[in-house]
C-alpha cells in the first residue's frame, strides 16, 4: 500500500474566481497538474478546478472560456 504523503502534491497551484479558463488551462500545463485551487484575496480555499471540470462544461480552450 501507498502511503498518502508519496501521494501529496508539495505545491498545489492555485487561482481566483477571476481566472480565465485559458488562463487555468495554462496553469495546468506550467505546473504539470489536472487541478488546481481556487482562493480568495486571503487566500482561503474557496474550491477546486480540474481539468475534468472544463471537459464536462465544454470549454474548448479559448482564452476567455468561450465554448465550440
Amino acid at each position: 500500500r501507498t502511503p498518502i504523503k508519496e501521494m501529496i502534491l508539495a505545491v498545489v497551484p492555485t487561482v481566483s474566481r477571476e481566472t480565465s479558463v485559458g488562463e487555468v488551462m495554462k496553469c495546468f500545463l506550467r505546473n504539470g497538474s489536472n487541478k488546481a485551487l481556487v482562493v480568495d484575496r486571503e487566500q482561503h480555499l474557496e474550491g477546486i478546478v480540474t481539468v475534468m471540470d472544463l471537459v464536462a462544461a465544454g470549454v474548448d480552450g479559448d482564452s476567455d472560456g468561450g465554448k465550440e
